[in-house]
């Protein structure tokens, strides 16, 4: 004869197929409470398991009880800034140059030489100079020692023109607390509402990064110059 159930730890109200109450502060009858449930582990009839939730709705769901905060910790990867997975679905650090192109990011904001947007390796990182027009796009080497560095194809985009500087230039960028360098073969940043990109290649490691530098206007009188940033690695 075959008998099938639910099994309980620490309950006499299993929620799941497979249900542990870690506090063993479940009621003995009905729904945990969701205090209660913080506690819990669940695998359910379809085999979803459930760590501080009895009504997982995926093959796993972890309810942290903390606004921001997964509840997932990966011991082994405590810089990785991004996740990806390999050829055989194993979750990996993808803080690589070598990992295909990864893109940062910063949101219209005033214009600040506090604003700072960093390569997704790590390596560099992009500021404006200043809080309004005139300023320049720098760039500081966050590694130990010094790079070569070279820009190439310099674009900018002001409301009435266009150009484009297809000649190089090259810069010895200081690792570590080094300061900030405009971009080689850039110019100062004459306008608001003014689009300038440069393409910076790394020999040392094969790596471009692609920055983008937008300064607008925005709003009614007195005028606010604000920023905003895309740096591509590739």
């Amino acid at each position: 004869m075959s008998v099938f159930s639910q099994v309980g730890i620490n309950t006499t109200n299993p929620q799941g197929t497979f249900h542990v109450d870690g506090a063993k502060d479940n009621a003995s009858t009905g729904a945990p409470t969701v205090s209660q449930q913080a506690n819990d582990f669940v695998v359910t009839s379809a085999g979803n398991v459930g760590i501080g939730t009895v009504s997982p709705t995926n093959k796993l769901e972890i309810v942290s009880g903390t606004a921001g905060t997964s509840g997932l910790k990966l011991t082994n990867l405590p810089s990785a800034g991004y996740l990806g997975t390999d050829s055989s679905g194993n979750v990996i650090n993808v803080n690589s140059a070598s990992v295909g192109v990864a893109v940062t990011k910063q949101k219209l904001t005033p214009a600040s030489n506090t604003v700072v947007v960093t390569s997704q390796n790590g390596l560099y990182s992009f500021r404006y100079s200043g809080s309004t027009a005139g300023g320049f796009w720098q760039f500081k080497y966050n590694g130990s020692g010094s790079r070569d560095v070279s820009t190439f194809i310099l674009e900018y985009w002001a409301p009435t023109s266009y150009s484009v500087n297809t000649g190089s230039g090259t810069i010895t960028a200081g690792g570590g607390t080094g300061g900030w360098y405009n971009i080689s073969g850039g110019s100062t940043v004459g306008t608001a509402n003014e689009l300038n990109i440069f393409r910076i290649y790394d020999p040392a490691d094969g790596t471009t990064y692609r920055f983008e530098g937008n300064l607008i206007n925005v709003g009614t009188a007195p005028v606010v110059v604000n920023e905003a940033m895309i740096v591509e690695q590739f």
